[in-house]
């Protein structure tokens, strides 16, 4: 069976870059500059949004309940408790977009854009 959220349930109006769900099954949409995250409680899902300072096209989940989601220019790592942590040509990454993203088991992460594998 199909279901669908949209801007009445409480997701923005843009169009979606990310759909991930994460190992506390909480699921995470990216929608141009805003994430948002769904709860789902008694059939019904819960939608929170926050800013971002860059589009999100890719994400998924991590060791522990992280989210890992890749940016126009870097990625970022969301901790379970919420927390936000950017990545970007200052460590080493190139100043363009991230195509993917791959957490590995160990609790590292493998960052994929056009000039190679990170």
């Amino acid at each position: 069976e199909w279901r669908t959220w949209t801007a009445e349930d409480g997701l923005g109006r843009q169009p979606v870059g990310a759909v991930v769900r994460d190992s506390s099954g909480r699921l995470w949409v990216s929608q141009k500059l805003r994430l948002f995250r769904g709860q789902e409680s008694g059939g019904k899902v819960q939608w929170q949004g926050r800013d971002l300072p860059q589009r999100v096209e890719t994400a998924a989940s991590g060791v522990g309940g992280d989210l890992w989601i890749g940016g126009e220019t870097g990625v970022a790592r969301i901790d379970s408790a919420g927390g936000v942590r950017w990545f970007g040509a200052a460590h080493g990454l190139p100043a363009e977009p991230v195509v993917d993203v791959a957490p590995d088991r160990a609790g590292g992460v493998w960052i994929a854009t056009r000039q190679g594998l990170y």
